[in-house]
């Protein structure tokens, strides 16, 4: 699992932390400056598996 997380953006594992937190996709967007619905676009790519193009491969 920790290589998987590794392979996220930084964004993207930080969207995680906050998920495991138990925030709230709204909770997300305000702490982190973002919009809904690229909180959502986020969250949809850690749970397909779909790492961004810039992601470091390891």
């Amino acid at each position: 699992m920790r290589t998987r997380i590794a392979r996220l953006t930084p964004r993207e594992q930080e969207v995680v932390r906050l998920i495991t937190a138990g925030l709230a996709i709204t909770e997300i967007a305000e702490r982190t400056g973002l919009g809904p619905e690229t909180v959502k676009t986020h969250v949809a790519r850690i749970l397909t598996g779909s790492v961004s193009a810039t992601a470091p491969r390891r």
